[in-house]
């Protein structure tokens, strides 16, 4: 029971939220009749709902998802900063936390006319292939523990050695800015800091991009590092706030 339902749960993953049984057989490979069994048996715990012939993620996923603190703090303190930077940028600017291997984007924001991303809010993205997630990755005391032996290429421009990975994180920990080349999407570029937490261990990544067609390239993270001292402040004042309220 509990491999196919997280399969099934899974395969909402890069969704708008809704999908069919058969959205869901041809994405997990399970039986058509036991996606139909476990999608009734999850409607009734309150996990996933119906909405029409097709099911979303229920109201019980979104309680359990309030208990991931640190996601839910810092998603509430950092939005309206990652607003602003979108629009004095006039890039994608989005905030990112480690999941593995894989960053996970708590918010993403865009200004109008500008270039969309392919990242958006609740989607994932391997970590070597995106500056937010060199950033993450450059924290762990030990990357090399999680990095599998090779590393997938989405552009000519990826890195796939994880030796030459290892070497380029241990550069972005000394500088605090990490940098993504067209290393995620043809075209596009972007620039990442780290957010701190309390203690000054980092929580989260913020980063900007935009296309480097019309000749923007990465280089004055100026802007990216003052959002990130801003939301660092503000997420250490709010923890500070919740642990008097224990």
């Amino acid at each position: 029971m509990i491999p196919r339902t997280v399969a099934i749960l899974q395969s909402f993953r890069g969704t708008h939220g809704e999908l069919g049984v058969s959205d869901i057989h041809r994405r997990t490979g399970l039986p058509k009749a036991t996606v139909h069994r476990t999608l009734h048996e999850l409607q009734k715990v309150g996990i996933l709902e119906r909405a029409g012939s097709r099911f979303r993620p229920g109201l019980l996923l979104f309680e359990l998802g309030q208990l991931q603190s640190t996601a839910q703090l810092l998603r509430s303190v950092a939005v309206p900063y990652v607003e602003s930077l979108s629009r004095r940028s006039y890039a994608t600017a989005a905030i990112a936390m480690l999941d593995g291997i894989e960053c996970v984007y708590l918010h993403v924001a865009s200004s109008p006319g500008c270039h969309r991303s392919p990242r958006r809010t609740g989607g994932r993205w391997p970590a070597h292939a995106s500056c937010s997630g060199k950033v993450l990755l450059a924290s762990l005391a030990h990357p090399e523990s999680v990095l599998p032996t090779a590393l997938p290429r989405l552009t000519s421009r990826t890195t796939t050695s994880p030796a030459a990975l290892i070497r380029e994180l241990e550069q972005i920990r000394s500088r605090g800015i990490a940098y993504d080349n067209e290393e995620s999407a043809p075209g596009l570029s972007g620039m990442a800091t780290p957010i701190l937490g309390l203690c000054g261990e980092v929580v989260g990544a913020i980063s900007i991009s935009r296309p480097t067609t019309n000749g923007w390239a990465p280089s004055d993270p100026s802007m990216v590092r003052q959002a990130a001292a801003a939301i660092s402040q503000a997420l250490r004042k709010a923890e500070l706030r919740r642990t008097h309220m224990r």
